[in-house]
């Protein structure tokens, strides 16, 4: 196993999650990646960017919080103002920017668990614009499917239709209505034809074969692997390794 030298260029990780407390299995993964750092890597400064807080938090006080408090989009009381910031949340992204500003694309690495409920795409864009690396653990089919799922709720069964396509469209699969897919549709819109995130983003993480299977046909990046790592990128996945060996094995 390498030394704690091979990753003594890295200064600064930035942990991107919805949520700063444990909602999902995602959040559990962004939350026990950002707390393993910080104790293992006293010298890296570790951030954690979320859109929704909650007191029940597990985050060690010692990693950096910054929480745009503004919940989840569609759980907004304001539903005009929720479904803005879901497609887009420019609060989001100016915060963001905020913190990048201040940091050196040289010595800090981007890693994002969950952006779709809160955060949006937004967050993405400054990012490529600012040239940090950015890597993205795909726990989920977001950066392809609307619904995130491959799976269509409404006959409960999986879904063969490509995304975005008119076929796709004109489906009613959302586990609501389809007023509901047609936001998902904008959101995906936004994030893949203006954003462009399966264009501009190159390194991912898959947590199985199986789901590597399914989205690398969306990507235009090859999927990271531990020989392909260079520095930047070995010490997130050596961590996420021994965290979803504890979660899912």
């Amino acid at each position: 196993m390498p030394s704690k030298n091979h990753w003594e260029k890295i200064k600064n990780v930035i942990i991107v999650n919805d949520f700063d407390y444990i909602q999902g299995g995602a959040s559990k993964v962004a939350i026990d990646t950002a707390n393993l750092l910080v104790n293992g890597y006293p010298k890296i400064n570790v951030y954690f960017f979320a859109g929704v807080h909650d007191n029940s938090s597990t985050l060690d006080s010692k990693v950096k919080l910054i929480c745009t408090n503004q919940g989840e989009a569609m759980k907004d009381k304001n539903r005009l103002r929720g479904m803005l910031n879901g497609l887009y949340n420019f609060k989001a992204k100016k915060q963001f920017y905020n913190l990048l500003k201040k940091l050196d694309t040289k010595n800090t690495i981007i890693h994002v668990h969950g952006w779709t409920k809160s955060l949006s795409s937004s967050i993405y864009q400054i990012a490529f614009k600012m040239k940090f690396p950015v890597i993205l653990t795909m726990h989920d089919y977001f950066t392809a499917c609307p619904n995130g799922g491959y799976f269509n709720y409404q006959k409960n069964r999986i879904c063969h239709l490509k995304p975005l396509t008119y076929q796709c469209i004109k489906c009613n699969c959302d586990s609501r209505n389809y007023a509901y897919k047609i936001y998902r549709v904008i959101r995906q819109f936004i994030q893949n034809k203006i954003v462009k995130l399966n264009d501009r983003l190159e390194n991912v993480i898959s947590i199985s074969k199986f789901s590597e299977n399914i989205l690398k046909h969306s990507l235009i990046i090859l999927l990271l692997h531990l020989q392909q790592m260079s520095h930047y990128f070995f010490l997130m996945f050596y961590i996420l390794f021994h965290i979803y060996h504890y979660l899912y094995i």
